[in-house]
């Protein structure tokens, strides 16, 4: 599967970054979910088994508030995960540096910022869903319409 693959590497690939920078021991923080960071773990130890990991998960709103309460002592060495909307504030994305990944060529331009600091490594879509009508119990009262935005 495509999506699992490139997951796959992405962890891989922020993990070497790290490891490039900091040596034996990084700190991440994320907000993915729970099993997603286990296949991120996995396969940093598989491709880095002397880097110790702590891993720091935390929903989206705390982890950019800690980002941004960190911000002039940072605790972090790589974020692998973190909504696009919360890394483009300012004082998060002043936090990030540049880098290219090996097989970043591979990823479409809509998906990394143009100087190198972040790509998407996953995307979700959100949907709003209305029940039309009161409690009757009548059929074909309800109309779903879906949208998906890609940008």
């Amino acid at each position: 599967m495509l999506h699992f693959k490139f997951r796959k590497a992405a962890g891989a690939v922020l993990s070497a970054a790290a490891f490039a920078a900091f040596g034996g021991e990084i700190t991440v923080y994320t907000n993915l979910e729970s099993d997603e960071v286990a296949e991120y773990v996995k396969v940093a130890q598989t491709d880095l088994p002397d880097i110790k990991l702590n891993v720091l998960r935390l929903s989206t709103g705390d982890l950019a508030a800690r980002l941004t309460a960190e911000s002039s002592n940072p605790r972090n060495d790589v974020i692998w995960a973190l909504s696009l909307t919360n890394m483009l504030d300012p004082r998060i994305l002043a936090l990030t540096e540049a880098y290219v990944p090996k097989g970043i060529d591979r990823v479409p331009e809509r998906f990394k910022d143009q100087q190198g600091r972040w790509f998407t490594a996953t995307g979700y879509m959100a949907a709003l869903c209305v029940k039309l009508g009161g409690n009757e119990s009548r059929q074909g009262d309800a109309h779903v319409r879906i949208v998906v935005h890609d940008r």
